[in-house]
């Protein structure tokens, strides 16, 4: 399978069971068809815009195990449901603040660990 062709496939899984966006559809259709050249500029752009992993649509994926294996508490349920009725941009800006807040308390884990670390010093 060449790079065109999981990139193909993993498009059509990342919108597997929801609309393809509004904005984008034809586009969208015409990536996972075949129709249209799938670069790596699109790719990046894609994985960026509809906030996937960096390099998501390159990975070779073998069934997606890690994804199939995860449970959802009922919390990240509901969250996913309420996520899938927003509008393209609402969903873009929910990722931003999600991947801020999630940088946020990284960087607070990280330095309650040094400071933990210290004080065992």
């Amino acid at each position: 399978m060449d790079i065109r062709e999981i990139r193909r496939t993993r498009l059509r899984q990342w919108f597997s069971g929801q609309p393809l966006p509004e904005k984008e559809k034809s586009y969208l259709s015409q990536l996972i068809n075949g129709k249209s050249s799938f670069g790596e500029k699109a790719a990046r752009r894609i994985e960026h815009d509809y906030g996937m992993p960096l390099k998501h649509l390159d990975s070779v994926s073998s069934s997606d195990k890690e994804s199939e294996n995860i449970e959802l508490d009922e919390n990240e349920k509901a969250l996913i449901a309420c996520f899938r009725r927003f509008p393209d941009a609402g969903k873009r800006e929910m990722m931003a603040l999600f991947r801020d807040k999630a940088e946020e308390y990284d960087r607070l884990f990280d330095e309650l660990a040094k400071l933990r670390q210290a004080a065992k010093n």
